[in-house]
C-alpha cells in the first residue's frame, strides 16, 4: 500500500493525474498512468488472444484489463479485479494485457515474464507478485518466478523468446488500436472504464451484463458466444464529470493558498486527533458531492487513523431541497446521528421533501418528534446560515469544495489529487 501511496505522490508531482500525464507539442497525447478519470468511447471488442485469463472460460461477463506492473494505479486495480473475481466467482473471466508504459523502466520486462509463466499455466501466481515486488527490477522479477514455482530454465527460455514478444507486440497493437493511452484502462464486454475507478463503478456495468447474459442465454445464445454479443450491444461508458455544482461563476483564489477555517462544532467521521483534516463544503442534491464523499471513504480507508472527514453546508441556491436537507443534518446531527442520515441523503438525492427526510430519520433511529422539532428551531437553520456564511469568506462559490489541513480543492477530485494532498499534509504536518 505504501507504494501505491508513493507512486501516487510522484504523479501529484508531476503532473495533476497521472504519472506523466503530459502531452508533446504535436497534441498526441502519450502513454500515462491514470487514477479516477473516466472517458466515453465507443464500445469495441478486445481480442482475447494472447493474453492470459483468470476465471472460468464459460463466464457470462468478460473483462479485459489493460495494466502495467510499475503503475500504481494498476495495482490498485488489480486489487480491485481481485475482489470482483472472489464476489462474482465463476460468471465473470478477466483477461490482462499487459500494457507496458514507456517510463516505466522494468514494466515490459515483468509483463514479459507474466507471458512467460503464462505458457506454464502459472500466470496467476506471478502476477499477483510482481503487483508486490519492491524494489522493481531483474532481480525482484526473477525472485517473484521462483517464488510463483515456475520451471526456471523453461521460463527463462520463453521470457526471451519470440513468442511472448510476438505476444507483447499485439497487445501493444491492440492498445493503439482501442486509443488505450494509459493504464489501468479496463473494458467490461466492450464497456471502457479508464482509471483505477471504485469497485462500485464496475459492480454496475458486471451487474447490468449478468441480467442481459442470462436472458441472452434463455433465448438460445451459447455461452461461447455471449462475449461478442455483449461486445456487440454495449453501450458507452458516461463520463466521469469532475466539476463541482456552481453558486456563480466567481475564480477562487490559488489552491496552494492555506487557510484557517471555522470547524466547531462540525460532524467528524474519522478520529479526532488525525493529522489530515477534510473539510467539505457540502450540498446533498449535488451529484458531484455524493460522488467525492464516495472517494473520501475511500480515502480513509487508506489513512484509517491519518485522515478526518469533516462536513460543513453549503446549500446552493439552484437546489430546491438543498437548505431543507443541510438543517435535516443540523437535526440529526443533535441526536448523534448525522452520518447515516448524510448517507441517506446522498443515496436518494431526487427525494429530499421533508416526508422523505423524516422517513430517513425514522429508518436512522430518530427520535421523531425531536427530529420534527429540531428542524424548525431557529437555530438549526442558524447553523446552516453559518455555515454558508464561513464558505462565502473563503469565496467557496461550488460544491463541493475542500480543504486538506487548509489547501483548497475543488469539485469531485480524481483519488490520485487526494491521496497526493493527503502525503503532502502528512509531510508538513508536525512530527
Amino acid at each position: 500500500m505504501r507504494a501505491m501511496i508513493n507512486g501516487v505522490v510522484l504523479s501529484i508531482l508531476t503532473a495533476a493525474t497521472s504519472c506523466s500525464d503530459t502531452t508533446p507539442a504535436t497534441g498526441t497525447p502519450i502513454a500515462s498512468s491514470r487514477a479516477n478519470t473516466t472517458v466515453a468511447r465507443e464500445s469495441p471488442r478486445v481480442p482475447l488472444d494472447d493474453l492470459p485469463i483468470l476465471g472460468d472460460s464459460n463466464a457470462k461477463v468478460t473483462a479485459v484489463v489493460f495494466v502495467d506492473y510499475e503503475c500504481p494505479f494498476s495495482k490498485h486495480a488489480n486489487e480491485t479485479i481481485a475482489e470482483l473475481r472472489a464476489r462474482y466467482g465463476a460468471d465473470l473471466r478477466v483477461a490482462f494485457a499487459n500494457r507496458p508504459l514507456p517510463m516505466h523502466t522494468h514494466a515490459r520486462d515483468a509483463a514479459l515474464a507474466a507471458l512467460a509463466a503464462a505458457e506454464q499455466g502459472r500466470f496467476a501466481e506471478l502476477h499477483a507478485r510482481l503487483f508486490e515486488a519492491t524494489p522493481k527490477g531483474e532481480e525482484a522479477i526473477v525472485a517473484a518466478a521462483r517464488e510463483a514455482g515456475l520451471d526456471m530454465a523453461r521460463w527463462e527460455i520463453a521470457r526471451r523468446g519470440a513468442t511472448t514478444h510476438a505476444a507483447l507486440m499485439r497487445v501493444e497493437e491492440t492498445a493503439q488500436a482501442l486509443s488505450v493511452t494509459g493504464t489501468p484502462t479496463s473494458f467490461v464486454d466492450g464497456r471502457r472504464i479508464e482509471g483505477a475507478q471504485p469497485v462500485t463503478t464496475f459492480t454496475a456495468a458486471v451487474d447490468a451484463d449478468l441480467v442481459k447474459a442470462d436472458a441472452l442465454l434463455a433465448a438460445g445464445e451459447t455461452r461461447a458466444g455471449l462475449y461478442a454479443r455483449l461486445v456487440k450491444d454495449a453501450p458507452t461508458a458516461p463520463p466521469e464529470v469532475e466539476a463541482p455544482c456552481h453558486a456563480k461563476d466567481d475564480t477562487a483564489p490559488a489552491p496552494d493558498e492555506v487557510k484557517v477555517l471555522h470547524t466547531d462544532g462540525a460532524p467528524v467521521r474519522g478520529q479526532t486527533d488525525a493529522k489530515v483534516s477534510v473539510v467539505v463544503f457540502t450540498d446533498f442534491q449535488c451529484p458531484f458531492c455524493a460522488r467525492l464523499d464516495g472517494r473520501l471513504r475511500e480515502l480513509q480507508a487508506l489513512y484509517p487513523d491519518k485522515v478526518k472527514v469533516l462536513y460543513k453546508a453549503r446549500p446552493l441556491p439552484m437546489h430546491s431541497s438543498a437548505r431543507l436537507a443541510a438543517k435535516a443534518g443540523v437535526a440529526a446531527q443533535a441526536q448523534g446521528k448525522f452520518w447515516p442520515m448524510h448517507d441517506a441523503m446522498f443515496a436518494h438525492q431526487t427525494a429530499l421533501d421533508r416526508a422523505a427526510l423524516e422517513s430517513y430519520a425514522v429508518a436512522a433511529g430518530l427520535d421523531l418528534g425531536r427530529f420534527r422539532k429540531d428542524l424548525d428551531e431557529p437555530t438549526t437553520n442558524a447553523r446552516v446560515s453559518a455555515d454558508a456564511q464561513d464558505a462565502e469568506a473563503l469565496a467557496v462559490t461550488g460544491t463541493p469544495t475542500l480543504f486538506v489541513n487548509g489547501r483548497r480543492l475543488i469539485g469531485a477530485r480524481p483519488m490520485t489529487e487526494l491521496v497526493g494532498a493527503v502525503e503532502r499534509a502528512l509531510a508538513e504536518a508536525p512530527r
